[in-house]
């Protein structure tokens, strides 16, 4: 096995890996990219000097200007100037300063000396320039020859870690070698032990006597312990792990799951549509459809425990919220809507839930009303308040979430949304909002801060504790009044009662009708 894993892993030196070829060969190419990327940042920094250079940002260097002058035209101009200089010195000697032909000589030199300067300006700037056209070429030049050795450089460090994943088997196959080879040793040494025992004298007196008896019956296991032990054990394993389950199990499922919580106020407690004595079909429009049932009681109970907090501290705009999806916000706000507009309240639903909108549907209005209007339409523009509000009956009134191109998120945080509410207000007792769920869309602590109160609602057997402490803790960073935690769909109780309580209350809301 060592001697295929050296051949199909190619390892060359036993000894490690730091001392292979790949090892040798990534401290070159560590120290070629150090030096490549030295050469890269010089070509940077001289190619931005001479580009500073020619744009006027950095004056050009004495060597800068040595080297135009050191060009032959530029030469030729100096040795030029010199003539026109001695022949000035000759006109002096014979004549004055005031003489024209002084000054046309003076005049000739000057006109020299601006020509040269010109030149050698040329020249410095053309120097720049190809300067910069070199500086770029070596600074791609470079770019790409660090590139490769990066490449070069990370392809052989997988090769060393593929190598050192390679040389961990080897050096597990050695130890195991000589873990066998050691064992062999002590098993020739036993053998040869036992061959010596043989040929000595007083091997032959030892003799079978009599051949060992098997007993008639087995001592162990006996099926009248075994049986009765092993149903003992079954019956104790399932119930640990029952009860191990059941504490393991952070789900809130009943109203003594939130009281541990710091801040869950109970507002109520809306029982499962299954546990309905009356059998109804829907919950939706339970208040309203179906006076007499558990699921309408409930919410009445429910909206008698949240309107006197909301008349306490004059709110008037009341959000509703879940935590994850199907936690039953939408039906929530409809009956609370009919439970609270029957108490004399002019109430107003609004749907704020852009992902998702139920509350049209839930309510039985048509997709057509209101020509499909709703909130985003009249967040963005396209439409009044007195066009998007419906009629829903029995002094409620809707407005929807409005048509699919509408529905932008972020609408709901500008100032059209406050405008609204703050028109809203003045036309309606209440205002109960239906958000999003909190956990997967940020919509619902937006509108937390743009709303007086806050209900948050909680499914039962399928929200968290810690998940619902979580939530509690952000709306206490929010400007609304968290007014407490609705626990929805309870399996067997709600509020405290037995399942069997729940017949009894149709029982005695039947014969009360009756």
């Amino acid at each position: 096995e060592i001697r295929n894993l050296i051949q199909t892993a190619n390892i060359t030196e036993l000894d490690g890996v730091w001392h292979s070829a790949q090892a040798t060969m990534s401290s070159q190419l560590t120290a070629k990219l150090a030096d490549a990327s030295a050469m890269l940042n010089y070509a940077k920094s001289a190619y931005d000097l001479a580009a500073s250079k020619l744009q006027g940002r950095v004056e050009p260097t004495q060597l800068d200007i040595i080297q135009a002058e050191n060009d032959t035209a530029v030469v030729n101009q100096i040795e030029q100037i010199q003539q026109f200089k001695a022949h000035e010195r000759y006109l002096l000697e014979t004549r004055t300063k005031d003489d024209p032909t002084v000054i046309q000589a003076q005049q000739r030199i000057q006109a020299a000396e601006d020509q040269k300067d010109a030149k050698i300006k040329e020249l410095t700037r053309r120097n720049l320039e190809a300067r910069a056209r070199q500086y770029a070429e070596d600074t791609e030049k470079y770019k790409y020859l660090v590139d490769e050795l990066e490449n070069l450089l990370e392809k052989n460090q997988t090769v060393l870690k593929d190598l050192a994943a390679e040389q961990s088997k080897y050096e597990a196959l050695k130890n195991r070698r000589e873990h066998l080879e050691q064992q062999r040793t002590e098993d020739l040494k036993l053998i040869t032990e036992i061959q010596l025992m043989r040929v000595r004298d007083d091997a032959r007196r030892v003799r079978l006597f009599n051949r060992a008896m098997e007993p008639r019956q087995k001592s162990f296991p006996k099926v009248q312990v075994i049986v009765p032990l092993g149903v003992l054990s079954m019956v104790g394993i399932m119930v640990g792990v029952v009860f191990l389950r059941e504490l393991m199990d952070q789900r809130v499922k009943s109203a003594s799951d939130l009281a541990v919580l710091p801040g869950a106020n109970l507002l109520g407690g809306i029982p499962d549509l299954m546990d309905e004595p009356t059998k109804i079909q829907t919950a939706e429009l339970a208040v309203r459809r179906h006076p007499l049932s558990v699921l309408a009681e409930s919410y009445r109970q429910a909206a008698a425990t949240i309107q006197p907090l909301i008349d306490r501290n004059g709110h008037q705009t009341v959000l509703f919220v879940g935590g994850l999806p199907a936690s039953g916000t939408t039906t929530v706000v409809t009956n609370m809507a009919a439970a609270m507009a029957a108490a004399g309240r002019k109430v107003l639903m609004i749907d704020a839930n852009f992902r998702r909108p139920r509350l049209a549907e839930a309510m039985g209005v048509p997709d057509n009303a209101g020509d499909g209007l709703g909130l985003g339409d009249l967040l963005g523009g396209a439409a009044t308040i007195d066009q998007v509000i419906i009629d829903a009956g029995q002094d409620t009134s809707l407005i929807g979430a409005g048509t699919p191109a509408s529905r932008v998120f972020d609408r709901l945080n500008n100032g059209a949304f406050d405008s609204a509410l703050a028109e809203l207000r003045g036309r309606f007792d209440l205002i109960l909002i239906d958000s999003p769920p909190a956990v997967v869309a940020g919509d619902a602590f937006v509108l937390a801060n743009k709303v007086d109160a806050a209900v948050l609602v909680v499914r039962a057997h399928q929200e968290h504790r810690g998940l619902v402490a979580r939530m509690i803790h952000r709306f206490a960073d929010a400007r609304c009044d968290l007014l407490g935690v609705l626990l929805n769909r309870p399996r067997g109780t709600a509020g405290g009662y037995l399942k069997k309580n729940y017949a009894t209350m149709a029982e005695y809301t039947a014969k009360l009708s009756s």
